[in-house]
């Protein structure tokens, strides 16, 4: 939040303008997860299609394939689905070796089976254009909050602000409740209210979270506040706002007041309890302890099947988790590396199917649910194939 407040106001208003609204990724690491949202979410909601992502810059030339499975995968399951690999030189003599690696062309040793990799996201990238990404919750940003507290000589306020919209944004991505952003200038020209539903651009929320935020946009209060009288819920996790468009207002007193809204520490516990009593689960991976944090999990809803990726984005950990999809029907594994389509067995009831995975360090899984074609496999649940 600060960075952009400093270089730009804000970052999401400029998607609005771009056909596909993209970022840049640097350094072998997953990381800033706001950053990812922000472009997916403007992009999803304006129906864009695509969004792009320059990555691997800085990664280093000893940048491995499992390494730019594990960002990559990362992005994907955020909303990423077309990769801009940094970068291709035209020579590496002198200096050139060293300008920001790797170089990813014929000069590396591994050029002759790069396709390894990018046959892998040439099909992922097709999978996860399909359709269209299922999102129920609405995030309300934040950033209109560092505008209030930043100082040019103190950046301390809105450097906490900023960390607690990072750690509400990877709480909610932990708990497998996907979400999209909504920001103030795209939800002045693209959002409106009513019959319980919040809608911006293409997507309308039954749930809308807000962050601890110390100012909200008149506009974006005056539609939140038609969405909880019309009968749609909201939890706000920590500080209700105490500014709207940066003054005072008797309207917030409604707001704090409303029946609709629960206001609840911020705490992932706390949040995840008022999420779980607010809005039913769609998607869940649950391992020892409750939904696994490792497994990142993306749905989309294509020609009435549900389309379903799951990454672990953990290099080291082993996780066997039970994955519970709201479809019932046929559950078939897509395989992005080899191209394969098996059947999986599944257990099918209530609406739902339910079937055990092991994922490997940096593992993934692409699932299609067919409610149109009745499950085959009578087996016991096997251990599915690995990417």
């Amino acid at each position: 939040l600060t960075k952009q407040t400093l270089a730009s106001g804000a970052v999401m208003p400029s998607y609005m303008y771009e056909q596909y609204p993209g970022i840049d990724h640097l350094r072998r690491g997953i990381h800033l997860l706001v950053t990812c949202k922000q472009a997916t979410s403007a992009a999803e909601q304006l129906g864009r299609g695509r969004v792009l992502s320059e990555l691997y810059g800085c990664g280093g030339h000893d940048t491995s394939f499992e390494d730019q499975k594990w960002m990559g995968d990362w992005e994907y399951a955020l909303g990423v689905n077309y990769r801009c690999q940094h970068l291709t030189w035209y020579s590496m003599r002198g200096c050139r070796k060293y300008d920001y690696p790797p170089c990813i062309s014929y000069q590396q040793p591994w050029w002759g089976d790069y396709r390894i990799v990018e046959d892998y996201f040439g099909r992922l990238s097709y999978m996860l254009t399909r359709g269209r990404r299922v999102a129920e919750l609405l995030v309300l940003h934040p950033v209109s909050s560092a505008w209030v507290e930043l100082s040019p000589l103190d950046h301390a306020k809105a450097d906490a602000r900023s960390a607690q919209f990072e750690e509400l944004s990877i709480w909610l991505t932990q708990l497998h409740r996907d979400y999209h952003y909504g920001d103030d200038h795209i939800i002045q020209e693209f959002g409106e209210a009513g019959e319980g539903r919040f809608r911006v651009g293409e997507y309308s929320y039954p749930l809308v979270v807000l962050p601890p935020m110390s100012n909200i946009a008149r506009g974006t209060l005056e539609k939140l506040l038609a969405f909880l009288d019309s009968g749609g819920r909201a939890v706000a996790a920590g500080e209700l706002p105490q500014h709207v468009s940066g003054e005072s207002d008797e309207a917030l007193g409604c707001l704090r007041d409303h029946i609709n809204l629960k206001t609840v520490p911020f705490n992932r516990q706390s949040l995840a309890a008022a999420l779980e009593e607010a809005l039913p689960r769609r998607v869940s991976v649950l391992g020892p302890g409750g939904e696994a944090p490792e497994i990142y999990a993306a749905e989309r809803e294509a020609d009435g099947k549900g389309i379903f990726f799951f990454a672990n984005i953990s290099l080291t950990k082993v996780c066997d988790v039970e994955l519970s999809l709201p479809l019932a029907g046929r559950v078939e594994q897509w395989d992005p590396e080899t191209g394969d389509v098996a059947e999986l067995p599944a257990l099918t009831e209530g609406g739902r199917s339910t079937l055990r995975h092991r994922f490997e360090p940096a593992g993934s899984l692409l699932l299609v649910v067919d409610p149109a074609k009745k499950s085959t496999a009578r087996e016991a649940l096997p251990r599915t194939r690995e990417v």
